[in-house]
């Protein structure tokens, strides 16, 4: 912190990010895990509640490293009853190596020690330009294009 009131800060946080598509026309339901490596750069305004606690507002940037993509799906079996399942890692090279995103938030120290943590990141960049795989042999997917925007809740323990 600069002074009582203003500061800045970064993190760096290995986050599970991706997207549960409901079944479609077929009865194709997939998930979709992506693990990013995220350091958000953030700004910090500060004031003094009662009793020692403090408020904080957070704004800034993220900028996330791609690691890992993995797909699973279930699909209807075309040749007994009942549905298969599988998974694919999906190829590094399908995906933006970075990530950014902007960033709003606010964390609540209720204990000097000991505080909550909420914040929203839009994604601004494309994760991929889409992908079209064909699961088991006989159904063709495609993924759209699509960002990665997030919802946290955390605690913090400084000790």
């Amino acid at each position: 912190f600069f002074n009582e009131k203003w500061g800045v800060g970064f993190d760096l946080t290995l986050a599970e990010q991706g997207a549960c598509c409901m079944p479609n026309s077929d009865d194709v339901a997939i998930d979709y895990h992506y693990t990013y490596l995220n350091i958000p750069l953030l700004g910090h305004f500060q004031f003094n509640l009662r009793d020692n606690q403090v408020l904080r507002f957070s704004a800034g940037m993220q900028v996330g490293l791609f690691l890992l993509g993995q797909m699973e799906y279930t699909a209807p079996s075309i040749f007994e009853e009942g549905y298969i399942t599988g998974s694919e890692w999906m190829p590094a090279e399908s995906f933006h190596p970075v990530d950014f995103g902007v960033s709003l938030g606010a964390q609540w120290f209720f204990w000097e020690d000991f505080s909550i943590d909420v914040r929203y990141t839009l994604g601004i960049t494309q994760t991929h330009n889409g992908i079209s795989s064909t699961l088991g042999d006989y159904y063709h997917i495609s993924v759209p294009d699509n960002r990665n925007s997030v919802f946290q809740i955390g605690t913090t323990w400084t000790f």
